[in-house]
C-alpha cells in the first residue's frame, strides 16, 4: 500500500497499475497447497513416520529371535543349555535396546506431528471462503484421527509388550537357578503361555504397523504429483 500511495502521489497512472498488478509478497504461501513450508512439514512427517515404521519392524524381529532362543531350551537338539541360556539374555537385552530405540523415533513422529498440525491450523486463517476454510478443517480433523489411530495401535502393542517382557524375564531368572531337564519340565507350561501372549503382541504390532503405513500413504497421496 506504501508503493500504491507513493504513485499516487507522483501521479504516474502506470506506475500505480503495475503496482496494483504486483502479486504480494507472500504470494506462494497463501495458495492452498502450493506453501513450501507446508510440503516440508509434511515431508518431514512422513520421514520421521517410516523411521518408526523401520525401528518397529527391527523390534519385532528381536523379539522374534529372542523368543525363538528360548523356545530352543525345550528341544532336545539343544547341545549345549548353557549357551541357549546365555543367547536368550543377549536377546532380551536387545529387545529392550530396540524398545527405547522405537520410543525415540515414536516421541519424534509426534513432536513433528504436533507441528505439522499447528502448521495447518495456521494456514487455516489464510483461507478467506468460510466454506472452504470448514473443507478444510474437516480434512484436518479427519487427518489427526487418523494420526491418532497410529498412536492408539502403537500404546496397544505397547501394552501387550510389558507383560511379555516380564512374562520372559521371569522365567529366564526361574531357570538361572534351575537349568536342568527337570527345570525347563517345570516351565513348559509358562512357555507355552509365553509363546501365546508372543502371538497376540505380534497381531498388535502388525496392527500398528498397518496403521502407520496407511497413514504414510494418505500422506504421500496429499503430495503434489510433480
Amino acid at each position: 500500500m506504501l508503493l500504491l500511495e507513493k504513485c499516487i502521489r507522483a501521479g504516474s497512472f502506470m506506475a500505480m497499475v503495475l503496482a496494483l498488478m504486483a502479486p504480494p509478497r507472500n504470494a506462494a504461501a497463501q495458495v492452498f497447497g502450493s506453501d513450501p513450508e507446508s510440503l516440508k512439514r509434511t515431508d518431514k512427517l512422513i520421514e520421521k513416520a517410516e523411521g518408526t515404521v523401520k525401528q518397529t519392524a527391527t523390534a519385532r524381529e528381536e523379539i522374534q529371535k529372542t523368543l525363538d532362543s528360548y523356545n530352543a531350551l525345550f528341544k532336545s537338539v539343544v547341545t549345549d543349555v548353557r549357551d541357549a541360556y546365555k543367547s536368550v539374555e543377549k536377546g532380551i537385552e536387545r529387545t529392550e535396546k530396540q524398545r527405547e530405540v522405537v520410543k525415540t523415533r515414536m516421541d519424534e513422529m509426534k513432536t513433528e506431528a504436533d507441528a505439522y498440525f499447528a502448521s495447518w491450523t495456521e494456514s487455516l486463517q489464510q483461507i478467506e471462503s468460510p466454506d472452504l476454510r470448514k473443507r478444510s478443517e474437516d480434512r484436518m480433523a479427519e487427518t489427526r484421527r487418523h494420526f491418532d489411530g497410529v498412536l492408539g495401535a502403537v500404546a496397544d502393542a505397547r501394552a501387550q509388550y510389558e507383560p511379555f517382557l516380564k512374562s520372559l524375564k521371569d522365567q529366564w531368572t526361574y531357570l538361572g537357578h534351575d537349568l536342568n531337564a527337570e527345570g525347563l519340565k517345570s516351565l513348559k507350561p509358562d512357555a507355552d503361555k509365553l509363546n501365546a501372549q508372543a502371538g497376540e503382541l505380534f497381531k498388535k504390532i502388525d496392527a500398528g504397523m498397518k496403521e502407520a503405513n496407511d497413514y504414510i500413504a494418505s500422506l504421500k497421496s496429499s503430495r503434489p504429483t510433480s
